[in-house]
């Protein structure tokens, strides 16, 4: 009986992931040159803002080649976008393209950072890394639902459920990965 239920979460994880990702994106209409360029995506960036959305895309881009039927897509989004889980699951996603997109820039050592709001990956110590990586967690919850207000009231949802609680944790520890090996573990 566990492993059924098991089985299903994992699919409904699996499909909300799939989906959690692609629809933002496509609420935006691209005309043939928008599309061409898209097409044309670079994991070389300049901030670790613009890197993120790079994992961003292609986490929609994975969606959108499984499922290319928009309107199957734009049909599915209410069930994901209020689902913790499905957006913790594609929060998900979003860490593991994120840790590609940092490696392929070096992990923006090399960057100037030109204010205090904008994000580095760069930390004094281990602690203010894992901050970094609750901030890279958040934001990639919010892009795929941004409407505070729905998400203030998924909280009581996953706040007491400890499997996504964990999940929630895993997403944390992906980014936290990707961010100490920014600052070569902290090594003296």
């Amino acid at each position: 009986m566990k492993q059924q239920a098991v089985k299903k979460v994992v699919r409904v994880v699996t499909l909300g992931l799939l989906l959690a990702l692609a629809l933002p994106s496509l609420a935006l209409a691209q005309d043939d040159s928008e599309a061409e360029a898209a097409d044309q995506l670079s994991l070389i960036t300049d901030s670790v803002e613009d890197g993120f959305e790079v994992a961003l895309t292609l986490a929609r881009k994975g969606v959108t080649s499984t499922q290319p039927d928009k309107d199957v897509l734009f049909a599915l989004r209410p069930n994901y976008s209020h689902d913790p889980a499905l957006l913790t699951a594609a929060s998900q996603v979003a860490a593991i393209h994120f840790q590609t997109v940092a490696a392929a820039n070096d992990y923006w050592r090399d960057a100037e950072v030109d204010s205090d709001d904008e994000l580095s990956l760069l930390t004094d110590s281990p602690e203010e890394g894992f901050e970094v990586a609750l901030t890279l967690a958040r934001r990639g919850v919010t892009s795929t639902q941004p409407d505070k207000d729905v998400l203030f009231a998924l909280r009581p949802n996953y706040s007491h459920d400890p499997e996504l609680l964990m999940a929630a944790s895993q997403v944390a520890a992906i980014h936290f990965q990707t961010v100490a090996r920014a600052n070569d573990n902290w090594a003296e």
